[in-house]
C-alpha cells in the first residue's frame, strides 16, 4: 500500500512540474525535456550527496524528516499542485 501511495505522489509531481513547465516554456516539447532534466538531475543530485555527505536529501517518494507518513505524503502533493498555481499566475500574468 505505501508503495503505491509513493508511486502516485510521485506521478502526481512529475505531472504537475511538466504542465507547468509547458506553460511557461510555452512548448510541450521543451516542458518535457526541462521536467526529465530537472527529475534525472534531482535524483542524480540526491544521490552523490546522500554517497560523499551521507545527507538524505528528500525526493518525493521518501518521507520528510521525521514526519507521520501521512503528513509527509500531503506536503509532498501540496508542493506539486504549486506547480499548477504557479503555472496559473505565469498564464494570467501573459495575459495582462
Amino acid at each position: 500500500m505505501a508503495q503505491a501511495i509513493g508511486t502516485v505522489i510521485f506521478g502526481l509531481f512529475i505531472y504537475c512540474l511538466t504542465y507547468s513547465l509547458s506553460v511557461v516554456l510555452r512548448s510541450g516539447l521543451k516542458g518535457v525535456a526541462a521536467s526529465m532534466a530537472i527529475i534525472f538531475g534531482s535524483e542524480g543530485f540526491s544521490a552523490a550527496i546522500r554517497f560523499r555527505w551521507h545527507i538524505n536529501v528528500p525526493v518525493p517518494t521518501l518521507p520528510i524528516g521525521s514526519l507521520p507518513p501521512i503528513v509527509s505524503n500531503l506536503v509532498w502533493m501540496g508542493f506539486a499542485l504549486l506547480f499548477i498555481v504557479g503555472a496559473q499566475f505565469a498564464i494570467e500574468r501573459a495575459e495582462i
